[in-house]
Formats: C-alpha cells, structure tokens, sequence
C-alpha cells in the first residue's frame, strides 16, 4: 500500500517512469517472494534458531499460577533480550482458551491438570519466523491428550510429504485423512500452514484443494490443529524449507 503523498513523490522522483498499480491483478511482490535464495534462508535458519531456543528456555519456567499475559510477556522478553522484534503478537493460552486459533493473552491463569498453547515467533533482519508448541502441566484431559497424538502424526505425515514438485492439496489431503480416519475431522478448523519470509504470512497458503505445487526454495510452515470449544486446542507449527528430495525442518 502506498499513501497518495508517497505516489506523488514517486512521480516526482522518478521522471519517466510508468507506475502500474497492483491492486486486482497478480500478486507480483508475492509469487517473486515464494522463492528464497540461499542469503534468505541463512536468515531465516538464524530466526528459527533463536526461536527454538527462547521455546526451550521458557517452557521450564512456566509454572501453575501465570497468567496468559505472564507467560507472553516472559516470552516477548526473551524476543528482545536476543536482539530481535516480534514477528507478530505472541499467543499465549491455557486450558479451555487453547481452543481459539487466535488467542488473544488474558488475565486467566494456569492451574494444575491444564495445558499451554504458545505461539510466537522473531523478527531477525528483516525475516520471521513462527513457531507453536504445547506445554503439559500435569495430567491432561484424555481427549486432548488424543489431540495431541493425532496432530503429531500428522504433522510428521506432512513433513514427510513435503517437497519439490508434490501439490499442496497431496499434502493437505493426506493431513486430513488423519483426522477424518480418527473421525476427528469436524475439529479441524484452518489451512494447515502458510508461506513465511519478511511477512508473517505470505505465499504460498497450504488449503486444501490448492493445485499449486510446492518448490525448492520454499519456506512454509505446518500447523495441523484440533480444536474443540469449551475444552480446548492443540497445534503444532514448525517452518520447513522445501529441498530437491524433501524438506529441511528449520525449528528443531
């Protein structure tokens, strides 16, 4: 988006030069960005890194009795005391909040028997990162501990799946048979994962029925979810760089 000053100052500035308007026609800034070059994914490899390493940090501290809004901030501390910005608003939910996709953090705090759901990620040089993991305190909800197996399987179905040359709704497909083969299909609430680079979210955006195919060069996350109001979610996120042969997980 560019304000009307911000266009006339282009003109100004560059005499002679045609500038065409993108909006309504191809996404061009966004299908150039769905390759990375190799300096691109140094970066991100650096950003994921960082945010793997503020995960394991963190998880051990996070204790019954914080607040939603103390678990975020202990995170988005982490975030700044690496050097880097976040990459969006950190999600920090526990229990029955878990089942919002997008949670906003709240004053609810986290008691014995319930779990966690954070999802946060860097802003290193320019470039994101994005990561979701689960924490366990205590004993779990037997259902929501079969959430859990059943993401996790097909979460690894995915990334083994993914790479150069596999359409995006294969691998979409073959996560949602998962589900449906668990009759856990109504559970499934969004896309399982999304284009990343020095946006959150860009091209490509993995739905089913999508006949794009992926490629090498690609950097994209995999967040299978199960959510199930009143009782709550589980999603697990990791960015992937697709390779020739298969995929390099960036966030281990």
């Amino acid at each position: 988006d560019i304000s009307v000053a911000g266009y006339e100052k282009l003109i100004k500035d560059l005499p002679g030069i045609k500038l065409i308007g993108s909006s309504g026609g191809p996404d061009i800034l966004g299908n150039i960005r769905k390759i990375k070059d190799r300096k691109e994914t140094d970066v991100m490899r650096r950003a994921a890194r960082i945010t793997v390493k503020i995960w394991k940090k963190i998880k051990k501290n996070i204790t019954t009795g914080m607040t939603e809004k103390d678990i975020a901030a202990m995170i988005d501390m982490h975030i700044r005391s690496r050097g880097c910005l976040n990459a969006f608003p950190t999600i920090a939910a526990v229990g029955k909040n878990t089942a919002y996709p997008h949670a906003v953090p709240t004053s609810r705090r986290l008691k014995d028997n319930e779990h966690v759901l954070v999802d946060f990620g860097v802003r290193y040089k320019g470039y994101c990162s994005d990561l979701t993991r689960i924490c366990l305190n205590g004993r779990i909800d037997r259902q929501i501990m079969g959430f859990r197996d059943h993401v996790r399987k097909a979460h690894d179905l995915a990334i083994k799946t993914a790479k150069d040359g596999v359409r995006i709704d294969t691998v979409c497909g073959k996560v949602r048979k998962v589900f449906q083969d668990a009759n856990l299909g109504d559970f499934l609430l969004h896309g399982l994962g999304h284009g990343i680079g020095v946006e959150v979210h860009e091209r490509p955006f993995l739905r089913l029925g999508c006949p794009e195919k992926l490629k090498k060069g690609m950097v994209i996350t995999i967040e299978p979810d199960l959510y199930r109001e009143g009782l709550g979610g589980v999603r697990e996120e990791d960015m992937i760089l697709i390779t020739e042969k298969g995929c390099e997980v960036l966030t281990l």
